[in-house]
């Protein structure tokens, strides 16, 4: 074959190559919601996001490149509040495997094994599979759960976190004091005074009564209840389609030792660095002070509790908020706070007798009244709420008076300004 023919047929193939290329990465592109400054959201397909632009594609099939510093967050399509892909069970006939997880003060969450290597006085070395073994101050950590495979009658439901620091077994016994180390064999001194050393192959989960940190810049919520802060997010490699390089903040999760494969970026100025396709990104908030979820507000509440599950790995960290009757419940608004958004709605197990009256009232003013029933089951409410003190949501019964008159606040954030 002359070199004449053989150009083309370079030239052919390559052009295949980039037009298969091209295919991939449409098949794969994510959708997504993207959340604007003014809390209005558009769907998208997720091409390319770094520190300072997002490339997508809009509903009309447009390609567009817009700084980031015009959205706060990306959310899901579906539901941001899923407890059962929360809780990292899987359950084959009478047994269940549940997955290790680690959080921290801020709200982190690395879903992965204990390790029992020496991570040095007062730390803990936990392998999270991008990183490898990394290690964190216990000071830092909130609740460690422990892998575990097991008959379904030995699930318990999360300890809460408490004033003291808590051990629990795998038997069910708790233990309560000051956990003094933690490895292969964990020391937990009890408010006596006496000294327990317990082997980590019969421990279930701890909690630490450590005081909580809020979070700050950048937070990603990953497939499998990961939730990881970045100090930078970049494309990987042109070659990669979507491909991201992920490096965390330095200083408070280091790698176990500079042998490990997950140092390669872990110096003075760089935290650990791991690279994920982009669809496993089910949420990202670009700035985490730019979003306060109502949920994580303590509202006043009347004649009923609101009912909220504090461990789920909600994106944005906007847990549904369950009321679960005619009530009143007043939430103080922050500093700051310019626009809320919320979704509320009547359960589908209530859609048979549920009907009821929603107020929404800023400062005692009312501002927004629907009526939920079966026909007519959701609001959608966005407001302004510049300069104000107080929300408030009360529920009122309808026409079949108080039975299954119950609702539901969704994806319920506050907008902080700028």
């Amino acid at each position: 074959m002359s070199t004449h023919t053989l150009i083309p047929v370079l030239v052919l193939a390559g052009t295949c190559l980039a037009a298969a290329a091209r295919a991939q990465d449409t098949e794969t592109r994510p959708l997504r919601v993207l959340i604007d400054r003014n809390l209005d959201r558009q769907l998208i397909e997720l091409v390319s996001i770094n520190d300072t632009l997002i490339n997508y594609v809009d509903a009309a099939g447009k390609h567009v490149s817009a700084p980031v510093r015009d959205f706060v967050a990306l959310a899901p399509i579906d539901a941001w509040d899923n407890t059962e892909t929360t809780k990292s069970l899987f359950s084959r006939g009478s047994m269940i495997s549940r997955s290790g997880v680690l959080e921290l003060v801020d709200g982190q969450r690395f879903v992965g094994t204990a390790s029992v290597a020496d991570a040095g006085e007062e730390m803990l070395a936990w392998n999270y599979p991008r990183l490898g073994l990394m290690t964190i101050p216990l000071e830092s950590v909130r609740r460690i759960v422990l892998p575990r495979i097991m008959n379904t009658n030995q699930a318990r439901p999360p300890l809460a976190v408490e004033a003291e620091d808590v051990v629990r077994l795998t038997n069910g016994d708790t233990l309560r004091g000051f956990l003094a180390d933690y490895g292969s064999t964990t020391t937990i001194e009890l408010d006596d005074g006496t000294t327990i050393d317990t082997p980590i192959n019969v421990l279930d989960e701890i909690t630490l009564a450590n005081p909580s940190e809020s979070p700050e810049g950048m937070r990603l919520w990953l497939t499998g209840g990961n939730i990881v802060d970045a100090q930078t997010l970049t494309t990987s490699d042109q070659s990669k389609a979507g491909v991201l390089s992920v490096t965390l903040e330095h200083g408070r999760i280091t790698a176990f030792n500079a042998g490990s494969a997950a140092s390669e970026a872990d110096n003075a100025d760089a935290g650990l660095r791991f690279e994920i396709g982009r669809e496993l990104i089910e949420a990202l908030s670009f700035d985490t002070g730019d979003l306060v979820p109502l949920a994580s507000i303590e509202a006043r509440a009347i004649e009923r509790s609101l009912e909220i599950d504090t461990t789920s790995t909600a994106a944005l960290g906007a847990r549904d908020i369950h009321m679960p009757g005619p009530m009143t419940a007043t939430w103080p608004i922050p500093r700051g706070a310019t626009r809320l958004a919320l979704t509320a709605e009547l359960p589908i197990q209530a859609r048979t007798w549920g009907n009821l009256d929603l107020i929404v009232l800023i400062d005692g003013t009312e501002r927004e009244r629907h009526t939920l029933y079966a026909e007519s089951p959701e609001a959608h409410i966005r407001l302004d709420i510049e300069n104000a003190h107080d929300l408030t949501i009360t529920l009122d019964e309808g026409a079949f008076g108080p039975v299954q008159d119950r609702v539901t606040l969704r994806e319920a954030v506050l907008l902080i300004g700028r």
